[in-house]
């Protein structure tokens, strides 16, 4: 099954961080293992958000979506134009809440699409707004075929001090996929 998306814009309104749904078997494999996972995404159209919710029921993780507090337009060619601005005035755009407890997660995963050939500015506000010093950092994309493109030059240098383990184009992957790529990480599931 391809993962996909056909919901609307949010309203901009805070976010907290999402529990996943929990089994009784995941709460026992959850209490042997220690480190927590956090599963971060931005996504405009909903196809990044299919993904990251798919990792995150696949390692029963906290998912956090990262909203911008000004929504980007629906409208395509506007959004263009926006990311434009953005990248040409290195804007940081405002994001509608925060993680709480950043500090409780070991692994974070950072989803994203890919627009001009790195992650949209709205992502790069929230890696600035906490300190990733001594985590994981798993970046994971949608794009129309340029893969991670600049964005994991853009993720080492917001976060120098955390581990950047190998990221993946995601772009049309079915569970079966991002299983076997979540398999082969250095992390706890």
């Amino acid at each position: 099954m391809t993962l996909s998306a056909c919901k609307g814009q949010d309203t901009g309104e805070d976010q907290t961080v999402q529990p996943a749904q929990e089994t009784a078997e995941t709460a026992e494999n959850q209490e042997a293992d220690s480190s927590a996972v956090l599963v971060a995404y931005f996504s405009r159209t909903q196809t990044t958000e299919a993904v990251a919710q798919e990792i995150a029921a696949q390692l029963d993780a906290d998912i956090f979506e990262i909203v911008p507090q000004e929504p980007y337009p629906e409208d395509y060619n506007e959004t263009v134009a926006r990311f434009r601005r953005e990248r040409d005035e290195e804007a940081r755009p405002a994001v509608s809440g925060q993680v709480e407890n950043m500090g409780d997660y070991d692994t974070i995963f950072v989803g994203y699409p890919i627009w001009g050939s790195t992650m949209p500015h709205v992502v790069r506000t929230f890696l600035e707004q906490y300190d990733f010093s001594g985590k994981k950092i798993i970046p994971f994309c949608t794009s129309g075929g340029s893969g991670l493109s600049g964005s994991v030059e853009v993720l080492k240098a917001l976060c120098p001090d955390a581990t950047l383990l190998e990221g993946r184009d995601l772009t049309g992957a079915d569970a079966g996929e991002i299983s076997a790529w979540l398999e082969g990480l250095d992390i706890p599931q």
